[in-house]
């Protein structure tokens, strides 16, 4: 992925002269970002983004996960000015709804109104593994029946591929 050459901060006209294009896709990245400081305050991110959206019919700001506690993050608070939709995404097996649940209240808190939530699967076991555990869970009870169809599940490869 090429890198933009100059630094750039939220704060002045260097976010839009900062923007690199990537496979017809124009990037802003964080690795070139002289300050976070001024994208904490609200009002200066709210600015930066209005002056993106003269240029863009759309602007993706993509976070590392900001339910989660990271002093690096610009705040929840910060987006909410400037944010007409929120995605929220959830990894199943790996986030709870307790989590879940405390995350979108405190994106709510924060002023984030319009959430959505997108559900991945990619954490999961592929699915021979699943069916495998399954029945060596229950090979006590039925073990002839097991140890036949682990024998035909681990012939299929393709079950054991993450997809």
């Amino acid at each position: 992925m090429p890198t933009a050459c100059n630094p750039w901060r939220f704060d002045d006209i260097s976010c839009q002269l900062g923007v690199t294009n990537y496979q017809e896709v124009s990037l802003l990245t964080i690795k070139n970002l002289a300050a976070i400081e001024p994208a904490k305050n609200k009002h200066v991110l709210n600015d930066a983004v209005a002056r993106l959206k003269q240029e863009y019919d759309y602007i993706l700001i993509d976070m590392s996960p900001a339910l989660k506690l990271n002093r690096n993050n610009v705040p929840l608070h910060s987006l909410s000015l400037c944010s007409e939709l929120t995605f929220v995404t959830v990894a199943l097996g790996v986030n709870d709804e307790e989590s879940l649940c405390k995350g979108i209240k405190e994106l709510k808190q924060a002023g984030h109104s319009n959430i959505k939530i997108l559900i991945s699967q990619h954490n999961f076991a592929p699915l021979g593994e699943r069916i495998v555990k399954f029945l060596q869970k229950h090979s006590a009870k039925w073990p002839k029946l097991c140890t036949n169809l682990m024998a035909k599940i681990n012939k299929q490869r393709w079950l054991f591929e993450h997809h």
